[in-house]
């Protein structure tokens, strides 16, 4: 499980692979606070590609995103989800919060 974040031309995008959980809330936070406030982006894509799964208290850590990033003036997506992942946005209402792709 880790967290990484590369800068594509405006979009800073966070990428997660493995199990995201609880254990990555601390550096998950960090990373949110990072690029809601770089002023040299203006889109975050958070990629799920190398994600196989993900609980409660990171979807949480989504809408915490979603609600920085907007006070931002960012726009937020959520791309590349499959498998269990896909399913939580899809319990979660997510596609009607977020930009799924």
């Amino acid at each position: 499980m880790t967290i990484q974040t590369q800068i594509n031309g405006s979009t800073e995008v966070i990428q997660l692979s493995g199990r995201v959980d609880f254990s990555l809330r601390d550096q998950l936070a960090h990373v949110i606070n990072q690029t809601t406030n770089n002023p040299a982006t203006s889109q975050i894509e958070v990629n799920f590609s190398a994600a196989n799964y993900i609980d409660s208290s990171v979807c949480g850590m989504l809408l915490i995103l979603r609600d920085k990033g907007k006070h931002a003036g960012k726009e937020i997506t959520l791309a590349h989800a499959s498998g269990p992942v896909k399913q939580v946005f899809e319990v979660a209402n997510f596609h009607k919060l977020f930009t799924i792709r």
